[in-house]
């Protein structure tokens, strides 16, 4: 998702979660982009582009674009700490384009 910036120009904030999944499984990560998704889209913060989960299921990440990575963070942050397997994760946010100013906090652990 793209928006102008008061300068004119586009912006896209980016919000990337790596997180210690633990099984091949996938139906709790389905279920828990499903639950993103939702509030994603009831808050107008966001989109979730997609996931990558390492072969043998031990870890992965999920990647959200938005012009306004906080707002988004903020919007998904109860969905993510209320998930058992997210406790750890580490969720960076990066604003602006590769290269722009990037801030990152891990969730409390379960």
């Amino acid at each position: 998702m793209v928006a102008p910036s008061a300068g004119g120009s586009t912006t896209q904030h980016a919000v990337t979660i790596h997180l210690q999944y633990g099984s091949t499984n996938l139906s709790e990560l389905y279920a828990l982009e499903d639950r993103l998704e939702q509030i994603i889209s009831a808050t107008g913060t966001g989109e979730l582009h997609r996931h990558e989960i390492a072969m043998d299921g031990s870890n992965g990440f999920l990647y959200l674009y938005e012009p306004n990575a906080d707002a988004l963070v903020e919007a998904i942050r109860p969905i993510l700490e209320g998930c058992q397997f997210m406790g750890g994760a580490e969720v960076k946010k990066r604003y602006g384009t590769p290269g722009a100013k990037e801030s990152s906090e891990k969730l409390a652990k379960k």
